[in-house]
Formats: C-alpha cells, structure tokens, sequence
C-alpha cells in the first residue's frame, strides 16, 4: 500500500482527480453566474403622467355636471420602455381616464375612476382613484349682457359715456339649482387694460349670484364684441393769435379776426393743467391782402372742439413807402394789433 501511495500511478490519478474537481467547479460557478445576468437585465419602467382630462359618462342632454375634479395623475410601469413611452405622449396616448355615471340621477355622489385602453403589457394606477360630482336637472335660458370694469382701470378724470355690446343677450346652459342663482351676465374688461381713450375689443363672460361670486355655466359664444367710449377730461381756453414772419414793405401792421374766440380741449388732466389758452401760429409773409386761413387745433397730446379756427388776416397799409422791411419787422412786435370778434 505504502509502494501504491508513493507511486507515479498514484500521483498521476490525483492530479486527474483535482483537474476534474476543479472543471466541475468553474462550469457551476459560469451557469450561476449566467442565471445572475439574465435577471438582472429585465427591468422595470415607470412614468407618472400629470393633468390627464377625466371624461365622464352620462346623459348630455338631460343633466349638468358640476364641482368635480377634471384631472387626474395616472401612474404607468412596464418592462417595455417604447410602449411606455407611447402612453406618455398625449399625441400616442390609448388610454382614458373614464367616470362613469349613466346609473345616477340629481345628487352629489362619489365616483370610482376607471383606466379605459390601457395597452396589456402596462399596469396603472390612478391618483385620486375617486372623485365627487355633482349632478343636476340641465337647463338653458336667454340673459343680457352687462359690461363690467373697476373704477381702478379707467384714467383719472376720465368717465365711461357708452358701452355697445354685440351681441346683447347670451345663451347660458348650467344645472336648475345654479340657474335660479344667477343675478346678471358680464363681459368683464381683463385687469391687464386700462382705459385711457376709447376702446373696442373681444371681452370674456362670466355669470355672478348677487354677491358678485362667479357661477359654473356654459355660454353659447366664448366673448362678445366691446365699443367703450370714453369722456375725457375738458377744459374751456381763449385763442391768440401768434405771428411770425417778414412784414410786407407796403404794411405797417395787421389786425385778426377769430372765429370762433374760445374753444374746449379734451385731454388728461395731466395735459389740461399746462394748457391756458391756445396759440394760432400764423406767418403773415408776403400778406399784402386780407386773406382767411383755417388753423387746426388738436395736437398729439389732447383734442379740442370745435377742431379748427378760422383766422381772418387783415393788413393795414404803410402810408410812409420810404419805410423799409427791417423798419417793417420792428413794428410786428411793437405795433401790431390784434382784433377778434364773436360767432
């Protein structure tokens, strides 16, 4: 035994022995190792998808619905990362959001939300699973329309004068209990503007109970046409006249005729406090006959009535033909008279 155990033979079958233990070794640690990826590779995606629109499912025509919530977040896995995807996008999207209430009548009930058209290989879950509504009688009936604004949005000193609305009565559609609350229909003037001259626009409805609280409607016409007109600020001023230019050598002065004397300016109150009387600027070269001349009133920054002012120049005669033009241009300041007459 001992020659057996010290022998080459022996060592030979040992060392085939290890060999074959340590094969059997690396191949169960590979097949283990194998099973480990293949695991690992089957992963899990998830999405969360905001703001998807709950449609409700009941009889249009014969009820309204109302104080509920119109969106839900709806919460999205799946191993398979483009179907996911494809649910995400609202352009791809198959599923809906559904409530369905085709077995109740008038009341205010709790709503189970349902997942409709969800693709099999996505599971979801739906946050808030449950809403409330409201449900009542539907009913539609003609109202006026009344213009609406805070006094914080027109001009200091500026007064609203007429509010043309086009058109003047709207359809309005909401449950029975909500239509007896309705006090007035308004086409509100947006905060954003305010009114410093006249306006025309596009302006939004709302309807109000009689605390001014806005009420949950449908109208049959989003906005209606707005004509605002406004009163300006006025003020009743004199007219000068102003004259400038090279007297003729034959005249020694002239006189004016206005018509009308004074006139009203509109204008910011801003505008009105630097304004005294109103100059007419008129350049009297080469006027050697009496001539009219229509001067406008209204500048950029204010407007007046009437919007012109007739000017009648009338040239006195120099009876000195020695009198030279320079001689001439110091008597248009020193001696020129100025002459105006009442309508």
């Amino acid at each position: 035994m001992n020659k057996f155990l010290g022998s080459k033979l022996f060592y030979l079958l040992a060392s085939f022995l290890f060999a074959l233990l340590l094969f059997f070794n690396a191949n169960s640690t590979n097949i283990r190792n194998t099973g480990g990826n293949t695991v690992g590779r089957t992963d899990i995606y998830t999405a969360t998808i905001h703001n998807v629109p709950v449609q409700l499912q009941y009889d249009e025509y014969a009820y309204y619905v109302y104080d509920f919530v119109p969106q839900v977040d709806v919460f999205i896995q799946s191993n398979n990362r483009v179907r996911l995807d494809s649910e995400v996008s609202e352009a791809t999207r198959s599923f809906t959001v559904s409530a369905d209430l085709t077995n109740h009548g008038p009341g205010t009930y709790d709503i189970p939300l349902r997942l409709i058209g969800l693709d099999n290989a996505i599971t979801g879950q739906i946050e808030p699973n449950v809403i409330t509504v409201t449900i009542d009688q539907r009913e539609t009936k003609t109202f006026p329309v009344h213009f609406s604004f805070q006094n914080s949005q027109v001009e200091r000193g500026f007064e609203v004068d007429s509010s043309g609305l086009e058109p003047t009565e709207v359809e309005v559609t909401t449950g029975s209990k909500i239509m007896e609350q309705i006090d007035r229909i308004e086409a509100v003037l947006p905060e954003d503007i305010m009114l410093t001259h006249d306006y025309t626009g596009d302006l939004p409805l709302r309807a109000v109970d009689a605390n001014g609280q806005q009420l949950n409607v449908i109208f049959n016409v989003p906005t209606v046409r707005a004509d605002i007109t406004l009163l300006s600020p006025s003020k009743h001023v004199s007219l000068v006249v102003v004259q400038s230019g090279v007297l003729p050598h034959n005249v020694a002065s002239y006189t004016f005729s206005i018509r009308p004397t004074s006139v009203t300016v509109f204008g910011t109150l801003d505008v009105l406090a630097g304004i005294d009387v109103l100059r007419l600027p008129i350049d009297i070269t080469n006027i050697t006959t009496q001539q009219t001349i229509t001067v406008p009133l209204s500048q950029g920054t204010f407007t007046a009535q009437p919007a012109s002012a007739l000017v009648t120049v009338t040239p006195v005669l120099n009876t000195d033909e020695h009198h030279t033009s320079e001689t001439t241009q110091t008597q248009e300041t020193d001696e020129t008279t100025t002459t105006s007459e009442e309508d």
